[in-house]
């Protein structure tokens, strides 16, 4: 009886240790993926019409349309990491 209760208390921590790590860290990655994604789609849209319409010569994509999807990814994963916390506060209460 006293194994199956240590192995309770074991996968208790596992279990525990698998919902932090998907609060705080895999569903704040997933948002600033898809921060990312919508940055860049909206970049690369914008410059894809802009070819399209004439006011560009060549549609290519550059360096600097990276780092501006790099603060989409950023923006969205702090907003969900800080919503995390609060969430998390608010069921201590």
């Amino acid at each position: 009886m006293r194994s199956s209760y240590a192995a309770e208390g074991i996968n208790g921590k596992k279990s525990k240790a698998k919902e932090l790590i998907n609060k705080f860290a895999w569903q704040p990655l997933k948002s600033g993926l898809i921060g990312f994604i919508a940055f860049f789609v909206v970049l690369v849209v914008t410059k894809l019409l802009s070819f399209l319409i004439g006011t560009r010569d060549i549609f290519h994509i550059e360096v600097e349309d990276l780092t501006v999807s790099f603060i989409g990814f950023i923006l969205l994963y702090l907003f969900t990491f800080v919503e995390q916390f609060k969430d998390s506060r608010e069921n201590k209460s």
